[in-house]
């Protein structure tokens, strides 16, 4: 992955594209790709968390959590929504 290139495209893309890197095989990528994406912002607490929603991704979720904890606000919010739905879901 050239991250050069990925971090001149559109916050929108960017997003998506550092979102997918979370669940590369290269370790160092996944880190990468979550350094990036805490430095974007909480712009990325939305698509972070559908992503961990929708995906049954052990990395997504793992780097997707870290990612949410280190963002303030709306990083926190999410954790928090996704701590209902999994206490709802262990109920079923």
């Amino acid at each position: 992955m050239n991250f050069d290139e990925v971090m001149q495209l559109p916050n929108s893309e960017k997003i998506i594209r550092l979102i997918g890197e979370l669940d590369n095989d290269n370790w160092e990528v996944r880190k990468k790709s979550h350094e990036f994406l805490i430095e974007i912002g909480e712009e990325v607490a939305p698509s972070l968390f559908k992503e961990i929603i929708e995906k049954n991704n052990d990395n997504i979720t793992f780097w997707g959590l870290k990612v949410l904890s280190e963002l303030n606000k709306s990083g926190m919010n999410c954790l928090f929504e996704i701590y209902k739905l999994n206490q709802k879901l262990s109920k079923i």
